[in-house]
């Protein structure tokens, strides 16, 4: 997007050469006009410092990683399917919205500004950058503690199956132990659980 923008301020932003490349030609005057606010507003607050050579998309890529380093979506390392699934660092599933540019081909670790849900439940990461994991650190190295995005994701994949063990055994627990009453008070046996309380205070015990 910003070799477009290149290309039509080389241009003059001339409608015809925009129509010729099927550049819609007033979101191109959005752009420009998103661009004097932002020019207008740094040399308010002292920031303005104009470079006789256009800013690289590396550069922009790095100042949007620097504001949405918390937004960081990355493929995780047990990923094998056909759909790109992405997680954020809470381990939530997450997907390049169908919208973007990169839907086709996204890249292996981004930042995005939104996140979209569907009526299904679907989260779709909306306007997306593609980011590097030296840059993420670079910005974000307390919010990541200077680990690796990898292993910090890892790290975060493998609680989240410890925590699906530990339900797992404990609603087998509840359920062995409904199965024992159910059987007892229609047998009528005695029921010595029933000495200590409910189902909650019996995992206590444990």
């Amino acid at each position: 997007m910003l070799n477009v923008f290149n290309a039509a301020q080389k241009h003059d932003f001339q409608k015809k050469w925009q129509e010729q490349r099927s550049i819609d030609s007033q979101k191109m005057e959005q752009v420009c006009a998103i661009r004097a606010n932002l020019f207008a507003l740094l040399k308010r607050i002292k920031l303005f410092r104009r470079q006789s050579e256009p800013a690289s998309v590396e550069t922009v890529q790095r100042c949007i990683c620097s504001a949405f380093f918390q937004n960081m979506a990355t493929r995780p390392p047990t990923h094998s399917g056909l759909i790109a699934q992405f997680v954020l660092l809470s381990q939530q599933p997450v997907e390049v919205h169908p919208s973007s540019f990169v839907f086709a081909y996204p890249p292996p670790m981004f930042v995005f500004v939104e996140l979209l849900t569907n009526a299904q439940g679907r989260h779709y990461a909306h306007l997306v950058t593609q980011i590097t994991e030296e840059w993420l650190l670079e910005v974000g190295s307390k919010y990541y503690e200077k680990k690796s995005v990898t292993e910090t994701i890892a790290d975060e994949e493998q609680k989240l199956k410890e925590r699906k063990e530990r339900d797992r055994k404990k609603h087998e627990i509840e359920a062995n132990y409904q199965e024992e009453r159910k059987w007892r008070a229609e047998s009528g046996k005695f029921d010595a659980f029933s000495l200590f309380g409910d189902s909650e205070q019996i995992r206590d015990l444990f």
